[in-house]
């Protein structure tokens, strides 16, 4: 199909101008969209690594021996920005980040899982600064049970995230970014709407128009969530809170006064049948 609409040489603001005025939305948007999805900033997954270089006279000691083991400590990391600045890129960018935030299952980004893999290199430069006879006590356990939690954090985290390949989660992009077409408002309108001034020297109509699509994107994932759970029904402001079940990660909601719930129906059916046999068993043996 011969397209007559061409995007090149147009800031993102007369994109959308052009989408608010013109009979033919639909090759508008579509080559807009597939601008996005051939766009040269794809997601890169790669593995980094923590590292730390011992001096020399501390590699031969009790110590640094322990922690020679755990000078490269490998992990899964993405890339999350990039230094180009046309918009299709950005857009493509909090697009790939949205995914691997919220549905690559081997990427964790999470704070306290980063921290538990830096345990080797924190306890280094703490023994190399002090000195400290007392971090030498139990030091590999201290370790590797860190390291451990670290990976018990990412498995708890990855079943928080939605089972949707990248060809699966591309549609509701498209989705999203449509209604963002349909319902955006020029910068200069969106001043006198809300009574609000913008000084332009700062802010200028394509950054506000590629602010608004990545925050209607942010926000539309938000809503995906409780839909993909079956809790979009609820609403926005309701008498329930969001929380994970702690065994399968899916979102569930609960009463807002509720402290005590923390799995979903099914995992706790299986808990209480598990807890069940194991009660059976031990009258057994007794």
């Amino acid at each position: 199909m011969i397209r007559l609409y061409s995007i090149e040489g147009k800031y993102l603001y007369e994109v959308l101008d052009d989408y608010k005025s013109s009979e033919n939305q639909d090759e508008i948007f579509r080559c807009f969209i597939d601008k996005i999805w051939h766009s040269s900033n794809t997601r890169q997954i790669y593995t980094k690594y923590i590292r730390f270089t011992m001096l020399p006279e501390i590699v031969d000691t009790d110590v640094g021996r322990i922690l020679f083991n755990y000078v490269n400590i490998p992990y899964i990391a993405s890339k999350t920005m990039t230094t180009k600045t046309d918009y299709i890129s950005l857009i493509r960018q909090k697009i790939n980040n949205i995914y691997n935030n919220y549905c690559e299952p081997r990427l964790c980004t999470r704070k306290d899982y980063i921290e538990l893999l830096h345990t080797p290199k924190t306890l280094y430069f703490r023994w190399e600064k002090y000195h400290d006879e007392n971090d030498i006590e139990d030091l590999e356990n201290r370790i590797v049970n860190n390291l451990n939690k670290a990976q018990e954090l990412k498995n708890q985290y990855s079943k928080q995230k939605m089972k949707l390949t990248w060809n699966q989660f591309k549609p509701f992009i498209e989705d999203y970014l449509r209604r963002g077409f349909n319902n955006y408002i020029p910068l200069d309108k969106f001043e006198d709407k809300t009574k609000f001034i913008l000084d332009i020297d700062f802010v200028t109509e394509d950054n506000f128009s590629i602010r608004y699509l990545c925050r209607c994107l942010q926000h539309n994932i938000k809503h995906l969530q409780k839909q993909y759970y079956g809790l979009s029904s609820l609403g926005e402001r309701s008498n329930y809170k969001y929380a994970r079940c702690i065994d399968c990660g899916r979102m569930i909601a609960i009463n807002k006064k509720d402290n005590q719930t923390v799995r979903c129906d099914d995992c706790q059916h299986k808990n209480l049948q598990k807890l069940w046999r194991e009660s059976k068993r031990r009258q057994r043996m007794s």
